[in-house]
């Protein structure tokens, strides 16, 4: 793992496309943190072998549904940022939002 800084709007992008891309309905915790390891890591996204194939174009005007609690997440994390899209966030504060994440998810 690396110690390299990445942006919130990197994260939430990166989530929704891995939503979008395995036809989930909703964005979920779990896609939080996987954008957060490819991110991090640079590894590509892994999926099972036996998912469908889907355009990295998006699906037909279709997009994952984000949950409530994820949006609240996202506006407080944007709001301790002083709502600047370019913030970057360093190892201490990922893994604070990665503990915040995985509290929503249980």
């Amino acid at each position: 793992m690396t110690s390299e800084p990445v942006r919130l709007t990197d994260i939430f992008t990166n989530a929704a496309a891995i939503a979008d891309y395995t036809g989930a309905a909703v964005v979920e915790p779990g896609h939080l943190l996987e954008a957060i390891e490819h991110l991090r890591e640079g590894r590509p996204w892994q999926f099972a072998e036996d998912a469908p194939v889907r355009s990295p174009l998006g699906r037909s005007g279709q997009r994952a549904a984000v949950p409530a609690a994820l949006r609240d997440l996202a506006q407080r994390w944007f709001k301790r940022l002083e709502s600047d899209p370019l913030a970057e966030l360093g190892p201490v504060e990922v893994e604070e939002l990665k503990g915040e994440i995985e509290n929503l998810g249980r």
